[in-house]
């Protein structure tokens, strides 16, 4: 059954309480002390393979924590469930892939939307067939790990180039919206015409038509 939005975004929040927590600031050269979220003082999660008395404070008080089944515990243990306490995590553990903000949340969207639709575009961009044809090997049949990085900024630095006299052109070539027509009045007569002057006394007979004299 699939989950309306809702429901996945307030998953997707719960969830930021359970990440492996840092237990120390990371040093001058990057290495950061973890901790599993069922380990340490306070608790957050009850999992077999890390007992944890202090845990039975935070059930009295209703707190929230999350429990691991047995069959969700990995067959083959790492060195973060097996610790007594933390961790010490190297920077090149998983620095590639690293992010600034939680997976799927609310800012993540706003950070990683823009950036992906632009690095998308600019790719699909670059690979046109007529164009730089960036993905076909063809257009850079050289050896050479060097000579290959040299032809690609060549071959973006065209596509850049092309994007910009596109821009340009359109800015050129734009035309003003048109002016809204006005329809050229065909009445003569208007009501103001029949309108008595200001302060003008009190008309006596009858009053003339128009095109007659009085």
């Amino acid at each position: 059954m699939q989950q309306s939005r809702e429901t996945y975004a307030k998953r997707i929040k719960m969830r930021a309480m359970y990440p492996a927590r840092d237990k120390a600031k990371p040093d001058a050269d990057g290495y950061s002390i973890k901790q599993c979220p069922a380990a340490g003082s306070s608790p957050l999660a009850k999992c077999s393979l890390k007992p944890n008395d202090k845990l039975d404070g935070r059930i009295r008080k209703g707190l929230p924590f999350v429990v691991i089944s047995q069959r969700d515990t990995p067959a083959k243990p790492g060195k973060i469930c097996t610790n007594k306490s933390s961790i010490t995590v190297p920077p090149s553990a998983g620095g590639k892939y690293t992010q600034d903000y939680q997976y799927k949340t609310d800012e993540w969207s706003r950070v990683y939307a823009d950036g992906r639709n632009a690095s998308e575009g600019f790719n699909g961009f670059a690979k046109n067939k007529g164009q730089e044809d960036l993905e076909s090997a063809g257009n850079r049949r050289v050896r050479g790990f060097a000579r290959q990085c040299m032809l690609t900024a060549l071959l973006l630095v065209c596509a850049n180039q092309r994007k910009i006299d596109g821009l340009k052109t359109s800015d050129d070539t734009e035309t003003p919206s048109p002016r809204p027509k006005t329809r050229a009045r065909r009445r003569t007569e208007s009501r103001r015409n029949h309108l008595p002057e200001a302060n003008a006394p009190p008309e006596h007979g009858n009053p003339a038509r128009p095109g007659e004299a009085a």
